[in-house]
């Protein structure tokens, strides 16, 4: 892979079931559905907004990372937004049927001066799990990261082959 200082290779590897990275996403949705609790509790226990209370406990403890996958006959294509974070901080985990894309950025903080009067929470942690539409090669994987869009390009194992159809009736 070429490396240039606009696009960056992040790093890629096997995911295997017991690899550390599927611990941490279990820990990652029991902090979620403890918090969306919290949230429901909050709100008189009212019921019908499960959805919004996980949504907006996922967002405190993790950044959006939104997805664009396309599929030709040969390789599947995930196009993802991570603005803010370098190859670096960004480690992409594929098996045959799965991609798990997570980082986590060091954020540095400055001294200011001045009294703080109101601040908004920013997480700094990504981690998206998500299922291929096809099964992919996962020794055949590449991946660059420019301009905040990480581009992971999975060849598929069997590239698709199209059929002919005839208009005729056998």
């Amino acid at each position: 892979m070429k490396s240039t200082a606009l696009t960056l290779s992040p790093t890629i590897s096997a995911l295997t079931k017991d690899d550390p990275l599927l611990a941490h996403i279990a820990e990652l949705q029991q902090s979620i559905s403890r918090r969306a609790f919290e949230l429901f509790k909050l709100s008189g226990f009212t019921g019908g907004h499960d959805l919004e209370d996980w949504l907006k406990a996922e967002s405190e403890m993790l950044q959006p990372v939104p997805l664009e996958v396309t599929e030709t006959d040969d390789e599947v294509t995930v196009r993802a937004e991570v603005p803010g974070f370098t190859e670096k901080d960004v480690q992409v985990k594929v098996d045959a049927h799965r991609v798990v894309i997570s980082g986590k950025r060091e954020e540095s903080s400055e001294k200011k001066k001045g009294k703080t009067i109101y601040a908004e929470h920013r997480s700094n942690e990504i981690c998206r799990e998500f299922d291929l539409p096809a099964e992919i090669d996962p020794e055949n994987v590449t991946a660059e990261l420019k301009d905040g869009v990480l581009e992971i390009n999975l060849a598929k194992r069997v590239p698709s082959k199209r059929v002919a159809v005839s208009g005729k009736a056998a």
